[in-house]
């Protein structure tokens, strides 16, 4: 798959659909998921002491929408 990556991804689109910003690919693969872990890890910490209820949100949120996320840059940047 990282083959079929073009060397610039695609991170953010205007108003229009069209592409205003844009990374390197390794960026786009190591860097955004890492970004979403310490984004997970701080969530977490900050839910410690909230109810159950909110710390389930918590623990499957960020997750849920690294993978969501992921896979739309992936998906624009190998079409």
């Amino acid at each position: 798959m990282w083959d079929q990556l073009s060397p610039q991804i695609p991170i953010h689109w205007n108003l229009q659909g069209a592409v205003d910003g844009m990374v390197p690919k390794a960026v786009a693969v190591f860097g955004f998921p890492a970004v979403m872990l310490v984004l997970h890890w701080i969530s977490t910490g900050l839910t410690k002491r909230e109810s159950e209820g909110k710390r389930t949100f918590t623990y499957w949120f960020i997750p849920l929408l690294a993978l969501i996320l992921s896979g739309v840059m992936y998906y624009f940047a190998i079409v």
